[in-house]
């Protein structure tokens, strides 16, 4: 998953509020009651997405989460 994360790029809108690029798509993803979710497809079927991935692993790194 490693090479699939390093893919996508977040820009941070919002403390709680990232538009992510993967590929030619964009999605958002924002923080709702503590928790992150994403517009995109796979979280709305799967409940989790490389999206959220790179956007825990962002938080991580600044030590936010």
């Amino acid at each position: 998953m490693e090479n699939k994360l390093s893919e996508i790029q977040v820009e941070e809108l919002d403390s709680d509020f990232f538009k992510v690029y993967s590929r030619d798509n964009q999605y958002y993803v924002v923080m709702v009651e503590n928790e992150l979710v994403c517009t995109c497809k796979g979280y709305y079927f799967n409940g989790r997405c490389k999206h959220i991935e790179k956007v825990k692993e962002i938080l991580e790194m600044r030590g936010k989460r």
